[in-house]
């Protein structure tokens, strides 16, 4: 047996979800007088209900309009990329770098051949 259970007692969070678990079996829905009728019956006056209530429908709304704007950016997606996979793709462009004159390519050459003699050369 659980320590709630021993003592008669439950913290808000566990009458909250023996709540939960029994509202679930019921099968119709409740009216504000009806809320308003529960919260009495565990100290809560009717203006925290009504705001609790208002508070609820708001994040409703926001979730409800959250999911049609995700779904218009699916669908908006979806025929981006069924409009793009249809198109070919346009060929690579190709920057020609600038080539060294043969000689600047001659003392570049040079100063390596140098630095590598430089390192390979104990005691300098």
């Amino acid at each position: 047996m659980k320590h709630a259970e021993r003592r008669g007692r439950y913290t808000p969070e566990e009458g909250q979800e023996i709540l939960r678990i029994a509202m679930q079996q019921r099968k119709d829905t409740f009216s504000v007088q009806e809320i308003e009728s529960i919260g009495r019956e565990v100290g809560i006056e009717p203006d925290p209900v009504h705001t609790a209530i208002e508070r609820y429908r708001q994040i409703r709304e926001e979730e409800q309009r959250l999911l049609e704007q995700e779904r218009i950016a699916q669908e908006q997606n979806r025929v981006f990329w069924q409009h793009a996979g249809n198109q070919l793709l346009p060929e690579p462009v190709i920057i020609p770098l600038p080539q060294p004159s043969q000689e600047e390519m001659h003392r570049l050459q040079q100063g390596a051949l140098r630095r590598q003699f430089e390192n390979a050369t104990p005691g300098r």
